[in-house]
């Protein structure tokens, strides 16, 4: 009877720990993310915008060459490398929900001139056509 009991109980935790290791994996849909806190109704950069498997980071207006590169993405980290301005540059983000991002600044690369970026800086996607 013990060795029934055991196995029993053997058995719910393991299913427990089992179930508690699943990671929920969320959505990164097309479109333009934009931050989540925007001023005066107005887009600011930076703002990103995805398409095909690919990225185009809008940090200054005034230019019209933006970084831009293709996406990797594991699980929910959302990874964006490419080569701008002579640098290589990496923004590394994690899926916090279903087409949110959060900007993981201490696994990232930036241009030194880019000051608009900060530590779990969080991007939604908009309706806003871009």
């Amino acid at each position: 009877m013990n060795k029934r009991l055991i196995a029993a109980v053997s058995a719910i935790v393991i299913t427990a720990l089992l179930s508690g290791c699943t990671v929920k994996e969320y959505s990164l849909s097309e479109g333009m993310y934009v931050p989540e806190t925007i001023e005066d109704g107005q887009v600011t950069v930076p703002y990103i915008l995805i398409q095909d498997q690919r990225f185009t980071i809008v940090q200054d207006m005034a230019l019209s060459y933006q970084p831009s590169g293709n996406i990797e993405r594991k699980q929910n980290e959302v990874v964006m490398e490419t080569t701008f301005a002579d640098q290589e540059c990496r923004w590394v983000f994690e899926l916090a929900d279903n087409d949110t991002i959060k900007f993981l600044e201490d696994r990232s690369s930036l241009p030194q001139s880019d000051a608009h970026w900060k530590d779990k800086m969080t991007f939604i996607l908009t309706d806003i056509d871009n």
